[in-house]
């Protein structure tokens, strides 16, 4: 069991970036003290991020209907992508086949940039099914990456940005810049400060609890304290020449799991995604508090609030209408 140290509380908030929403906190929570815990593994988050996926539904329609924005907004050009850290390119597949030809969007090249050794393979795979040409590099994107001159259209990232320290993202979106295309943008799908209705439960879930838990010299394999808002940002501070820009979709996430099985296997490999430790590590009175406050604060329909963004950056200088900051859309059904 993780050991219990009463220290001072180590939270990530970042401060100035929240949106003033109504917070849920269900009901007191009285534990007291600061646990050491270690992140999780590779392994561990891929097992946990599996429960996540299986309880997202509502998310990736949203991400679907965000495309569609983004799709509607590039209607009848011809584009060339840029995608940095694909993975398996589940969610890039549905856009390349789907979302981008509907709305006569036609794209004439795709380059991924891909160093998990385990995703290239179905990486590979799936890009064989578009119709256009297609380079994968097994690697990561940076300032050495060649790319021959090549400029694009579009430069991708699909949740992976909160998986990211600040200094690589900020490199990264650096890098990215410098490969884009004069009216080209910077298309970032992540988690929001909230919607209409309040807060992200997911982040806010996270943001209390974290309080109780000390990573020591190390920092939480993901960190839900990035959201659209926090990102926007810290990168209107490093590239002030980028126009950054938010929209949302509303939507949830099921904790069905965690409400018919507190202490069950879906409980912790979900909270264990929420907050990246093992949370059968924590001490049993944290873990029964998480899972409390899950529970007390789902809706009827055993889910809580998630909204879905998409962070647009575009060089000012290009005169492209950019995405309005205080869009708020609903999930189609």
């Amino acid at each position: 069991l993780a050991q219990v140290k009463l220290a001072r509380c180590n939270t990530h908030s970042p401060k100035g970036t929240r949106l003033r929403l109504p917070t849920t906190f269900p009901h007191t929570m009285a534990f007291s003290g600061v646990v050491s815990v270690q992140p999780v593994t590779e392994e561990e988050y891929a097992s946990s991020f599996a429960e996540y996926m299986s309880r997202c539904e509502s998310e990736y329609a949203a991400m679907k209907e965000l495309s569609g924005m983004l799709a509607e907004d590039m209607s009848g050009r011809e584009i060339e992508m840029l995608l940095v850290g694909p993975g398996t390119g589940h969610f890039e597949n549905d856009l390349m086949n789907t979302i981008l030809p509907a709305h006569g969007v036609r794209v004439n090249g795709v380059v991924a940039f891909e160093p998990n050794p385990a995703h290239v393979a179905p990486l590979s795979q799936v890009m064989s099914q578009w119709q256009c040409s297609t380079v994968l590099h097994p690697e990561y994107f940076g300032a050495g990456s060649n790319l021959s001159g090549r400029l694009f259209d579009v430069v991708l990232f699909v949740h992976s940005c909160y998986i990211m320290p600040q200094k690589i993202r900020s490199d990264l979106m650096a890098n990215a810049l410098r490969v884009l295309k004069p009216d080209g943008r910077i298309v970032i799908y992540n988690q929001c400060e909230g919607d209409e209705h309040g807060h992200d439960q997911l982040v806010e879930c996270n943001r209390h609890f974290l309080q109780f838990l000390d990573f020591g010299d190390g920092a939480p394999y993901a960190d839900h304290n990035v959201t659209a808002e926090t990102m926007q940002a810290e990168f209107s501070r490093a590239m002030p020449d980028v126009t950054w820009s938010i929209k949302r979709v509303v939507s949830g996430l099921d904790v069905s799991g965690v409400i018919s099985d507190p202490h069950g296997a879906a409980a912790a490999d979900l909270l264990t995604f929420i907050f990246s430790t093992r949370t059968r590590s924590l001490p049993q009175e944290l873990q029964r508090q998480m899972s409390s406050w899950l529970i007390s604060a789902a809706t009827p329909d055993q889910t809580i609030r998630h909204p879905s963004a998409m962070l647009i950056g575009q060089p000012s200088s290009s005169g492209c209408a950019c995405v309005p900051l205080s869009g708020i859309h609903h999930a189609a059904a």
